[in-house]
């Protein structure tokens, strides 16, 4: 279930109305099998260049729902199909862009934590970023920071395999 509250105040001093749920026929329910699937991590940013918000985030699979029983994760993007003062997403459409399926083998391993699009190689196109924890084995546990570059464009994007640890950012 999504939920939002709206800032009702100003920039300076935030005041937020009451908890609506589904706001703007975000609705992740309906679209997924029913059990234990989640999202921890998500963005809201223009993925697709046209001037409004969509929601791009990955879904993790726990356990019986995916093929080898651990935990995994596939990507969805709701693209806002409304304006950037009216919004109305679509129903999420899974492994966009090229992103990775549930069944990507190791490119859809591991559990979300944080995921961001920002245009990290200063190219001119939103690129997505994320942590994304893998496990432990006695004490320690493993963790890694991926980069899925657009090597598509602002208005049309695609993502290839990820990077882990770009440009010298390690995870720890």
């Amino acid at each position: 279930v999504v939920r939002c509250a709206e800032n009702v105040g100003t920039p300076a001093e935030p005041a937020f109305g009451p908890w609506q749920t589904q706001p703007f026929n975000l609705d992740l329910t309906g679209t997924f099998a029913a059990g234990d699937l989640n999202v921890y991590a998500f963005d809201l940013a223009d993925v697709d260049g046209d001037g409004d918000l969509d929601m791009m985030g990955p879904l993790t699979y726990f356990n019986s729902y995916s093929p080898n029983g651990e935990v995994e994760r596939a990507f969805f993007w709701c693209q806002n199909l409304g304006n950037a003062s009216a919004p109305l997403f679509a129903a999420p459409e899974m492994a966009p862009m090229g992103l990775p399926d549930a069944d990507a083998g190791l490119a859809a391993e591991g559990l979300s934590f944080g995921m961001q699009m920002l245009d990290l190689d200063l190219d001119g196109d939103l690129d997505l970023v994320e942590t994304t924890y893998l496990g432990y084995s006695g004490d320690e546990e493993f963790t890694e920071l991926r980069f899925h570059e657009n090597t598509g464009s602002a208005t049309a994007p695609a993502f290839g395999a990820h990077a882990v640890s770009p440009f010298g950012l390690e995870m720890n």
